[in-house]
């Protein structure tokens, strides 16, 4: 393995090649908002790391076509809130607290997102799914009389590969336990006849919504999209044209089946037949799913599946239903999410092989 600490000063307004081999090509440029940015390319496409903040993904692209969320946010910003800044690919979320805002616990999804990381490195290694070129690095929380504990992202690219493997370890570092809620927010771009591809049913049992709950606030277009799936929620299955998604839907992904490795396979099939894909594993803490949809004149985005280790409801309510855990001192979590673009080829067997599960 190899492993190259990085450096704010080796950031500069010009994106300059960093590190090159034949699979990978790694240049560093930080954006005129200030932000630093790492962007890791192979023969497919890449993706853009912001190193010091967050270690979010602020975009991707692979094969031709960005497959991240559409935004009026051209770049990152430096903010307090994430809010300000909306329009990544992914985020991590989290850990202590998540859909709660107050003095005590703060942003509603929790210092993570937009977090000012200690260190940052690049990782050139190998595992068991090839060859990698991938950025980590370290964010060390130290509340005082609070929660302690140290993030560990990393994000892989693999050689010729279009699907990136992200993961979270987080250690407790206090002498207490530490309650934890965890998501990776992920953001796709909800494309016009986009036709969604699930390891669960179509049905009541397996899909419920859970924003809104009333049509109030809703546009017109929204108001029939929210009837037509109270009656069947095969009415989300594709995306429309044009359609007005506002201000946002969540729905529940209930009894996802994994398949004979151990995973559960979600995909977003384009008209053309690409798909974007994200994959859980169905072993690790992430075991609750959730599709995020909203798309306007001036934004588009989905989550196929949301992972997280809990609901929306907040830490009291969530701690009662039995998804709040705690790391026990000096213990880890580590949580894992595989994203990216299928090609039209690869769509189609995934398909199969999703369908096959729930026949």
């Amino acid at each position: 393995m190899s492993l190259i600490k990085l450096l704010p000063v080796f950031f500069t307004d010009r994106e300059r090649i960093f590190y090159s081999s034949d699979d990978f090509t790694v240049s560093l440029f930080r954006y005129e908002s200030g932000v630093e940015a790492v962007k890791i390319s192979n023969s497919l496409g890449y993706i853009v790391v912001l190193p010091y903040m967050g270690q979010m993904i602020w975009e991707a692209c692979f094969c031709g076509q960005s497959i991240g969320m559409k935004s009026k946010y051209t770049q990152p910003k430096r903010v307090k809130e994430f809010f300000e800044t909306d329009g990544c690919y992914l985020m991590h979320c989290g850990p202590r607290r998540i859909c709660e805002f107050d003095d005590k616990y703060g942003l509603v999804l929790g210092e993570l997102p937009i977090a000012e990381y200690d260190e940052a490195c690049l990782i050139i290694d190998e595992d068991e799914r090839g060859k990698f070129a991938a950025v980590s690095g370290s964010y060390v929380y130290n509340k005082h009389r609070g929660d302690q504990y140290v993030a560990e992202p990393i994000a892989r690219v693999y050689s010729d590969s279009s699907v990136i493997k992200v993961t979270m370890k987080i250690t407790n570092t206090s002498g207490y336990p530490m309650d934890y809620m965890f998501l990776f927010h992920t953001n796709n771009r909800a494309r016009d006849g986009g036709r969604f591809v699930q390891p669960l049913h179509w049905d009541r049992k397996d899909m419920s919504m859970f924003v809104p709950l009333t049509e109030d606030g809703l546009v017109p277009d929204s108001k029939v999209v929210f009837r037509e799936f109270q009656k069947d929620p095969a009415a989300l299955r594709q995306l429309g044209c044009g359609t007005e998604y506002l201000p946002e839907f969540c729905i529940h992904l209930n009894n996802p089946v994994a398949d004979e490795e151990g995973m559960y396979h979600f995909m977003q099939v384009d008209p053309d037949g690409s798909a974007d894909y994200t994959g859980v594993p169905a072993d690790g803490p992430l075991n609750i799913f959730a599709r995020w949809l909203t798309r306007g004149a001036d934004h588009s985005a989905v989550s196929l599946c949301q992972p997280s280790s809990c609901g929306i409801d907040g830490h009291d309510k969530e701690k009662a239903a039995g998804h709040v855990p705690s790391i026990q001192p000096g213990d880890s979590l580590t949580a894992t999410v595989y994203m990216g673009l299928l090609k039209p080829d690869e769509a189609a067997v995934m398909e199969k092989k999703i369908l096959s599960l729930i026949d």
